[in-house]
Order: C-alpha cells, then structure tokens, then sequence
C-alpha cells in the first residue's frame, strides 16, 4: 500500500508565504495608525496629569505653581523654551531665571511622534497659574482682572504624520472647530485638553 507523502509541496508552501505577506500588508496601515493614536491618548493624558499635580502641589506646598506649554516651535511664550514641553515650576513664568530660581522643578516631554500644536491659555503666554488654594487667579487673566469667555484656556495636540487641518489651526476654539476634533475622519490626528474652569477643571476633546 502506497504511504501518502507528508508535509506540503513547495508551490502550496509559496501560495502560504504570498497569502501571508498579503495579509501583513494590509494590517500594518491599521497597526501604526493604532500605535500612532495611543502616543496621541499618552500626550493628552500627560497634558491633564500636569495640570493636576501642579494643582494638587499648589495646595499642598501652599504656594503658587504654574505650568507652562512650549508649543513645536518653543513659544508661545516671548521667551522660548524646549519644544512640545511642559514644565512646572514655583514661579510666575518657567523660563530663564525664574526657571532657574524655582525651588521646585519638573520638565515633561511628550512622545517623540506627538507635537503641542498650539496653546491658547489666558492672554496668550502658555501659562497657567495656580494659587496656593489650587484656583486660577483671575487677576492673571487679563490685566483688567476680568473673567474672559470660556474656555479658559487650550492645548491642541497633534501627531506629527498627521495632515495640517487650517480649520483646527485657526485661534480660539469653537463649537466647530470641536466638532472637527472629535471627528474620526476631518480631525484625526488632532486632539485637545480644555481648562473649563477657575478651579483647574479640565476635559479632553477626542
């Protein structure tokens, strides 16, 4: 009695090696596009938990704590800083001498493929400040003292793969331009912490 052959042929081999590569080729689109999004949930989580433990330091150490935003380019503030950072640190402004003074220091960097894209907080600095009751002085907030129009302030985010949308780019945060964010296809790549309120409340756009 004739034993059937075992294992497989060397054409049945190749037809598995090409249904394969096939297979892995349309799956690795979708595999980074995941890996690029969950480095863009990272930053906007590191965005948030900075907000809060300044915060959270300003009432513990009873003292005033800011957080400051260095966009891709290292503004908005007059003095530049380290590119997509945040620092947090005692004193009214995070840079220079000020920085350098601070008895308390922290610098957080966002992941490598993730960029701040804009800051808009306040009167444009890129820096929010807590007082030692852990709220937003309204003084700080424009030289009349007045409370300016909610939000109180923005940060964008963006992966860097990401195509520029001018409608997102553009200042302020409207309804619209929130629509945009939250939207998977006009706005991917695009995402946002809002700071509502005097108190430091914050959500996430996205």
């Amino acid at each position: 009695m004739k034993r059937a052959p075992i294992g497989v042929s060397l054409p049945e081999l190749l037809i598995t090696v090409i249904i394969a590569g096939i297979l892995a080729t349309l799956a690795l689109p979708n595999i980074g596009a995941q890996i690029e999004n969950q480095s863009l949930k990272e930053g906007q989580q590191r965005v948030q938990q900075a907000l809060r433990d300044a915060r959270q330091l300003a009432i513990t150490q009873t003292r005033t704590i800011s957080v400051q935003f260095f966009d891709f380019n290292g503004g908005p503030a007059t003095t530049l800083g380290p590119p997509n950072t945040i620092r947090i640190c005692e004193a009214t402004s995070c840079t220079g001498a000020a920085w350098a003074a601070s008895p308390f220091q922290q610098e957080i960097t966002l992941p490598q493929s993730i960029e701040i894209r804009r800051v808009s907080i306040f009167d444009g600095s890129g820096i929010c400040t807590f007082s030692s009751q852990g709220s937003i002085p309204v003084q700080s907030l424009s030289s009349q003292g007045s409370i300016p129009v909610q939000p109180l302030g923005t940060i964008y985010l963006r992966r860097t793969s990401a195509p520029l949308v001018p409608a997102i780019e553009a200042g302020g945060l409207t309804p619209a331009q929130e629509n945009l964010i939250a939207s998977p296809d006009q706005g991917a790549g695009y995402s946002a912490v809002v700071i509502s309120t005097l108190l430091g409340k914050i959500r996430s756009i996205r």
